[in-house]
């Protein structure tokens, strides 16, 4: 997970560089449906409801291999989005 947090005064580029390097690693599938599940939940229930969704989606992917494989073998990812 991504943290919150607060920055110093002129680090606030900086901070969104390093955070959208972070998101940029992660697998394509995933980091959409987390983009939609923050865009329609509106509240606990429907995020749930959301998130239950996303998550079956992604399990029939291969990226959720890709993703499971490389945290197994501490490599670095490679997803298809397929």
């Amino acid at each position: 997970a991504l943290p919150i947090c607060v920055v110093e005064t002129g680090k606030a580029l900086d901070e969104a560089k390093a955070w959208a390097g972070k998101i940029a690693e992660r697998g394509p599938l995933a980091t959409e449906a987390a983009k939609l599940m923050i865009a329609v939940a509106e509240g606990e229930e429907s995020a749930a409801a959301t998130e239950a969704l996303a998550s079956g989606f992604i399990a029939r992917t291969g990226d959720l291999k890709a993703g499971v494989g490389s945290f197994k073998t501490k490599q670095k990812p490679v997803f298809s989005r397929s």
